[in-house]
């Protein structure tokens, strides 16, 4: 990639506009260019499409190319597979009334905000056969030399206050963890001070699921393929995991791994439609019922869900629902046992309940102040006596039961 500064190169031109932008949490104006496409190229760095580059390299077994031409068609096609109704709409308002909001690039052509902008605006030219001008602001770094400062204006512009497109879940999972744990860029704290609205504990959260995530991926088999965790809308099953595991911990911290394994199993199998739901009830399970009879009774169907998972390797997520997912006797030995569990769990319920709804009438009845009652008059106190008749009774009836 071209290394000179942009705003040297021929076409480039400031206009009669300025942006402002919050940088490190000050605000700074800075004059807006009108640069030629073909001088400009997209982030390879951005969290919005980082586990589709890697689904992009994985399944083409290759890197990106250096032909800046072709780099920024992959990423085009990229941008535009990820929103492609935001695109099109985006694209009619700028051939209709121009760019309205600049972009951000580095003085090497990154573009590190405005993706979709430029994205509309290279489909313009192509679709036109007319040059088209991106207008953006241009920053004095670039990338190699300072990547903690540009990710962290990366982060601002596209995840601050702001925010105009949601990261999907895992995509932003994947964000918080290649900056911490990949990168060491950043420490949690200096992480969430990027945001207004990203607490320190938020971060600790995100990145949590994301160590989770890691985890089962490399359980199935798929190491680095997070593009995987996306196709199976993983984040509402992570999100029930770390409750389930940190119960475990307090009660039997040998326990943990082998539970975070039948949790793993059962996401791989597919055990039940609403995994989310499964995950509340093994949850159930580790809280109220025989935790030791779940394992033993889930051991044999976590060993055949490995040796699965072995004997044909995963490659994408249709090798999963072609093959694993087509399990239904796998799904049986995950499941049986939790529904097992949970009918015990309920059982058990039932018979307390006697004991629990006695003691909630017991310290219903002691917040009752008995000189009121000569204050009632005569058909409150009938009522009065009429309800504690009542009482009598149930109280007799059971303790003719014991």
């Amino acid at each position: 990639m071209n290394e000179n500064d942009i705003k040297n190169l021929p076409g480039v031109m400031p206009i009669n506009k300025t942006k402002t932008v919050v940088l490190a949490r000050k605000s700074e104006t800075f004059q807006v260019y009108r640069v030629p496409l073909k001088y400009l190229y997209y982030n390879d760095q951005n969290d919005r499409i980082s586990t589709e580059i890697i689904r992009y390299c994985t399944e083409n077994n290759r890197e990106l190319p250096t032909d800046r031409d072709e780099y920024n068609q992959i990423f085009e096609d990229l941008v535009v597979k990820s929103k492609e109704d935001a695109i099109i709409k985006t694209q009619r308002s700028i051939a209709t009334r121009g760019q309205d909001n600049p972009g951000v690039t580095l003085k090497d052509g990154r573009v590190v905000d405005g993706n979709r902008r430029f994205t509309c605006l290279r489909r313009i030219q192509k679709e036109t056969n007319q040059e088209q001008f991106f207008e953006t602001i241009i920053l004095d770094y670039d990338y190699k030399n300072d990547y903690k400062y540009i990710k962290s204006l990366e982060l601002e512009l596209q995840m601050g206050v702001d925010e105009k497109v949601k990261y999907d879940p895992i995509d932003k999972l994947f964000g918080v963890y290649k900056s911490i744990r990949i990168e060491k860029a950043f420490t949690i704290e200096e992480y969430a001070a990027l945001f207004d609205d990203y607490s320190v504990n938020d971060v600790k959260k995100d990145l949590a699921l994301a160590d989770l995530m890691v985890e089962y991926l490399e359980f199935q088999g798929t190491p680095g393929k997070y593009y995987i965790a996306k196709d199976m809308d993983l984040q509402g099953t992570l999100f029930e995991i770390p409750a389930i595991l940190e119960r475990v911990r307090k009660k039997n911290p040998d326990l943990v791994d082998d539970v975070k394994l039948r949790i793993f199993a059962s996401i791989s199998v597919g055990a039940t439609k609403r995994l989310n739901l499964f995950m509340r009830d093994i949850k159930d399970v580790v809280e109220n019922g025989d935790l030791a009879k779940y394992l033993a009774d889930t051991e044999e169907a976590v060993t055949e869900t490995m040796q699965a998972l072995e004997e044909k390797p995963v490659q994408n997520y249709n090798d999963l629902a072609d093959g694993i997912r087509n399990r239904d006797d796998l799904k049986d030995k995950l499941v049986l046992p939790v529904n097992t569990q949970k009918k015990a769990i309920e059982s058990k319920k039932l018979k307390k309940a006697p004991i629990r709804y006695s003691k909630e009438a017991i310290s219903t009845l002691n917040a009752i102040h008995t000189d009121s009652i000569l204050e009632m008059n005569d058909e409150d106190r009938g009522e009065l006596k009429s309800l504690l008749d009542q009482l009598e009774d149930k109280i007799n009836e059971m303790r003719e039961k014991l």
